[in-house]
C-alpha cells in the first residue's frame, strides 16, 4: 500500500475481486483490525489469538490453505492469509486474510471448466488436508459420492476411467502442492465423446487439466528428453571404459537424434582407430624389439678393448641419439708397432643411418686390411660406396683416419669430409686442426684424398670426435662449441685418455641439460705417453 490509499480503501478494492460472499480482514500487530463488510466481522474475541493469524505469525510467510468452520451461521469457506511487512520486510506489521465462500467457489470454478460445475464439495484427507471436489452437472451426485469415496480409499490414484456401474467416467485427480489436498474433477465419458472428435477436446484438456496436466505433459517430455540423454550418458560412459561396440539406438530427427547420430559415427570411427592403433602398437612393439636387437648387435661391433700399443692410451666411445646410430669408431694393426684410427658419421639417424654405417663398415675392415694408406684406402671406399649406393640419395659417409708409427712417433691421417680432429702439442700448448682430405665418401666416384704427417710425441693428445659433441645445443639453443672442447682439453691435458672422454661427456651432458640429444654423438682420444 503506497501512495494516498488507505488500507482501508485498499481493502474495499481487493474484496470486490474475490465475490460477495468473501470476507477481507487486515489483522495488525496491536490487535487492531479492519474488515470488509464490517458487518460480518467478529464480536470481542482477540483476532491474534486465532489459528490462522497464529501460522502466519509464526511462519513470517505464507501458510497453506485452510478449511475454516463457519461463524454466525455461515457455511465453512476457505481461509487464505499471507503476512504484512514494514518497507524492509523485516518487521511483521499485521495479517491480510480472505475467507471465500462456497457460492463464489462454485462460480469461479464454473468459470473455469467447460462443463457446466453444479456443485463443489470440500473434501478432507486423513492428514488434514484440504481438497476440493468439483461435480459436473452431467454426473450423478450418487457416482460423484462413490467416486469420492474410492478417491479416499486410495483406489483412484492419479486419475483415469473408473466405472461406477456400467457409466464410464473420465477422472481428474490433483494434488495440491502447498496443502496436500486434492482437486477431484470426474466427466461422464459417454458424453464427452462427441466433444473430443470437435476443437472443444483442446479446450476441455486445458480446463480439466489446468497447470497441473500441462506440468504433467511437461514432465512427461522432459522425462522423454533426460531418459534420451541417459541412454547417451551410459553409451559414453561404456565408450569410455573400452566397450567400442556400443551403440545409441536413436531415430528422432531433433538435436537429441543428431546427436545420437553424432555419437554412433564416432564411436565407429573410434573403434575403427583403436583397431587400427592395436595394430599399429604391435607393429612398433615388433619394431621396437628389432631395435633393441640392431642396438644390441651395433654396440657388439664396436670394439670392445682398446689398442694396447707401448707409448699409448685409447679411450672410445658412442652415444646413438636413438636406438641405433649411424657413428662408429674402429682400429686396424696394419703391422707390429702401428695401429689406425677411424672415426666416422654416416648422413642421417636412426635405422638408416645405422645400414648405411654397418655397411660402411665392413667396406672399411675389408679396404683397410689391403690398403693401409690413409689417402688411398678413402679414395677406394669413396669409389665402392658412390658405385654401391649410387641410387640412395643423399646417403654418404665422413672418415677421419690416422695411422700412428710407435718408432717414428708420427700420425699419417687423411679426412674425408669429416670435422678436423683436435691435436694438442705438449710442447707449444697450442692445437692444430687436421683438416686435409676431401669430399665425404659415396658422393661421387673418382674422389682422390690428400694425406698429411704430423708428429705425435710425448704429452701430445689428439681428440677424435663427430658433429654431435660440437653442436649438442642446450634448453636455450646454444651450441657447446669447437672453444668449450678446446678449453676441456687443455684443462685435462694432464689426466689419462679415459679421464679426457669422461670429463668430456660429463661437460656435454651438463651443457645440455634437459634438452635432447639430437645427434649421434662419438669421442676418440689418443695420447702419446
Amino acid at each position: 500500500m503506497s501512495g494516498a490509499e488507505s488500507p482501508e480503501s485498499v481493502l474495499k478494492e481487493i474484496s470486490g475481486v474475490f465475490g460477495k460472499s468473501a470476507q477481507l480482514e487486515i489483522v495488525w500487530a496491536d490487535g487492531k483490525r479492519l474488515s470488509v463488510p464490517q458487518e460480518k466481522a467478529p464480536g470481542d474475541a482477540d483476532p491474534r489469538e486465532s489459528l490462522w493469524y497464529q501460522d502466519v505469525a509464526r511462519t513470517k510467510g505464507r501458510v497453506p490453505p485452510r478449511l475454516d468452520a463457519g461463524f454466525r451461521g455461515e457455511e465453512a469457506a476457505l481461509r487464505l492469509s499471507v503476512p504484512i511487512f514494514d518497507a524492509n520486510r523485516w518487521i511483521l506489521k499485521g495479517v491480510l486474510s480472505a475467507r471465500i465462500g462456497a457460492e463464489n467457489l462454485v462460480e469461479a470454478v464454473g468459470k473455469v471448466f467447460v462443463r457446466e460445475v453444479q456443485e463443489v464439495v470440500w473434501l478432507m484427507s486423513p492428514d488434514g488436508g484440504v481438497g476440493l471436489g468439483i461435480r459436473a452437472a452431467d454426473v450423478p451426485p450418487g457416482d460423484f459420492l462413490q467416486i469420492i469415496d474410492r478417491c479416499a480409499k486410495g483406489v483412484i490414484d492419479g486419475g483415469g476411467v473408473e466405472f461406477v456401474g456400467k457409466e464410464p467416467y473420465l477422472v481428474s485427480v490433483q494434488t495440491l502442492p502447498e496443502s496436500g489436498g486434492q482437486v477431484l474433477y470426474p466427466v461422464s465419458l459417454r458424453n464427452l465423446i462427441g466433444p473430443i472428435l470437435t476443437d472443444a477436446l483442446v479446450g476441455f484438456i486445458l480446463a480439466v487439466a489446468g497447470v497441473w496436466v500441462i506440468a504433467n505433459i511437461g514432465w512427461g517430455i522432459i522425462g522423454g528428453f533426460v531418459r534420451r540423454i541417459e541412454r547417451l550418458s551410459q553409451a559414453a560412459e561404456g565408450l569410455a571404459a573400452g566397450r567400442f561396440d556400443v551403440r545409441v539406438e536413436d531415430s528422432g530427427k531433433d538435436e537429441i537424434g543428431r546427436l545420437a547420430a553424432t555419437f554412433n559415427h564416432m564411436a565407429e570411427s573410434l573403434r575403427i582407430y583403436m583397431r587400427e592403433l592395436e595394430i599399429t602398437t604391435r607393429e612398433k612393439e615388433a619394431i621396437a624389439t628389432e631395435l633393441q636387437i640392431a642396438a644390441s648387435l651395433q654396440e657388439k661391433a664396436l670394439p670392445k678393448t682398446m689398442p694396447r700399443i707401448p707409448g699409448l692410451e685409447v679411450a672410445a666411445r658412442s652415444f646413438p641419439a636413438k636406438s641405433v646410430g649411424g657413428d662408429y669408431f674402429d682400429f686396424v694393426y696394419p703391422k707390429k708397432g702401428a695401429v689406425g684410427f677411424v672415426i666416422a658419421d654416416a648422413a642421417g639417424k636412426g635405422m638408416p643411418g645405422s645400414l648405411f654405417m654397418s655397411h660402411s663398415r665392413s667396406v672399411f675392415r675389408v679396404i683397410s686390411a689391403e690398403d693401409p694408406s690413409p689417402s688411398a684406402m678413402l679414395g677406394r671406399i669413396n669409389d665402392f660406396l658412390a658405385e654401391d649406393t649410387g641410387d640412395t640419395d643423399g646417403m654418404f659417409i665422413t672418415y677421419v683416419f690416422g695411422l700412428y708409427d710407435a718408432p717414428k712417433q708420427t700420425l699419417t691421417y687423411a679426412n674425408a669430409g669429416h670435422f678436423p680432429p683436435l691435436l694438442l702439442s705438449s710442447e707449444t700448448g697450442r692445437f692444430s686442426e687436421l683438416g686435409a682430405g676431401g669430399l665425404p665418401a659415396g658422393i661421387m666416384a673418382g674422389q682422390t684424398y690428400t694425406e698429411e704427417v704430423v708428429p705425435f710425441k710425448s704429452g701430445d693428445v689428439l681428440v677424435m670426435y663427430t658433429d654431435g659433441i660440437i653442436e649438442a645445443m642446450n634448453t636455450g639453443g646454444a651450441m657447446f662449441g669447437v672453444d668449450r672442447l678446446m678449453n676441456l682439453i687443455l684443462a685435462r691435458k694432464r689426466e689419462s685418455a679415459k679421464q679426457i672422454l669422461d670429463g668430456m661427456e660429463a661437460e656435454v651432458r651438463l651443457f645440455s641439460g634437459e634438452a635432447p640429444q639430437h645427434d649421434d654423438m662419438t669421442i676418440l682420444v689418443v695420447k702419446c705417453l
